[in-house]
């Protein structure tokens, strides 16, 4: 099942490549720069403001050809803030037979907003070590150090169990919707955002556990 709002993210830009195709195939919409049905950001075109404005004008045009529209963002993770925010209200009410597909290899830079609103599709699944699986930060501080620190991770391993932990709170948020999923995953986000702000990993991760 194809959903209208869809993030594709790997570190890989060849297995992103062969989502997408296999996506456009399923909506029987084929991926072409000469397909009117389709709309396409990306390096050409920027990832600015106007850019947005554009979609929801080509959205709100009847399919030329094809049964469904479709608009793809490469490297989504590029959108400025100010496009994010505007693109909220296409990925709420994408309108019937629209599809909207981002691409992404640092989908966590997105707006928590923005990834809420869309079936992730994460190819790298998670590691399979002990580590991969829930982890659900206890409400008082004392007890959620502790259990931070039980996990025994290295600096090295708590970015790698955080992005884990984004994908795997993302799955149960789109399987039994609930505003503490959302809140998490906000938390979570927000952690991974510290890291990359070179702020110290086991500070980023007391944080996700104290949120």
């Amino acid at each position: 099942m194809i959903f209208p709002a869809t993030i594709i993210s790997s570190a890989s830009t060849d297995k992103i490549a062969k989502k997408l195709n296999y996506f456009c195939r399923q909506l029987k919409n084929p991926l072409s720069s000469n397909n009117p049905d389709i709309f396409i950001i990306n390096q050409d075109t920027g990832w600015g403001i106007d850019q947005i404005r554009r979609i929801k004008h080509f959205l709100s045009q009847k399919p030329l050809v094809h049964q469904n529209k479709i608009v793809i963002i490469y490297q989504s993770e590029k959108l400025l803030p100010e496009a994010q925010n505007a693109l909220l209200k296409n990925l709420e009410e994408p309108g019937k037979n629209n599809y909207l597909i981002l691409l992404s290899n640092n989908y966590h830079i997105l707006l928590p907003t923005i990834i809420s609103r869309c079936r992730l599709f994460q190819i790298d699944t998670p590691s399979t070590s002990r580590k991969s699986k829930i982890i659900i930060p206890d409400s008082l501080a004392p007890k959620a150090l502790q259990q931070a620190d039980e996990l025994s991770l290295t600096k090295e391993e708590i970015l790698p169990f955080l992005l884990d932990q984004l994908y795997l709170y993302h799955q149960q948020l789109t399987l039994k919707p609930a505003l503490s999923t959302q809140k998490t995953l906000k938390n979570i986000i927000k952690s991974i955002q510290l890291i990359k702000a070179n702020v110290d990993p086991k500070n980023a991760l007391d944080y996700f556990f104290l949120s």
